[in-house]
């Protein structure tokens, strides 16, 4: 599954379009522009004296992925459900991949709407909804801790 990105980080850009996906419950978002592909979960290798939430690599059109699991760098529960891989696209010859819960759908918000996490490098903000909070994560600052 390719998706196009529609918006940019241009801070006075007024919308942003994320991919939400959901790990043990709660909803999640990034950009849509950071994105690749979303694929299903493959049996991955272990690598050795990698980082705790490196759960390993996989082999993804003859490219070497490192699939990270956001649930460690969260500090959530994990479980061993089937997951999906969200395939990230950060204009780097390095390519990750994250294992989420859901994928739910690609959606677009005001940054107006965005409450600001000036505290938390990883999380870039919240958007409160009728169901309740939607975390917006930076992909980069786990991926290049992961490299």
């Amino acid at each position: 599954m390719s998706l196009q990105a529609r918006e940019s980080d241009d801070p006075t850009v007024e919308e942003l379009q994320v991919l939400e996906f959901g790990l043990n419950g709660q909803g999640y978002c990034v950009e849509i522009e950071t994105i690749a592909e979303i694929v299903d979960e493959e049996p991955l290798t272990a690598v050795p004296d990698s980082d705790p939430h490196v759960v390993g690599v996989m082999n993804l059109r003859d490219e070497t992925t490192t699939i990270v699991d956001p649930k460690i760098v969260f500090d959530l529960e994990r479980d061993d459900n089937e997951r999906r891989i969200v395939i990230f696209d950060d204009g780097t010859d390095e390519q990750f991949g994250w294992l989420v819960d859901t994928v739910h759908r690609v959606s677009t918000f005001r940054r107006s709407d965005v409450e600001q996490q000036d505290d938390s490098r990883t999380v870039r903000g919240l958007v409160n909804r009728d169901d309740g909070f939607l975390i917006w994560v930076d992909p980069a600052v786990i991926n290049r801790g992961s490299a």
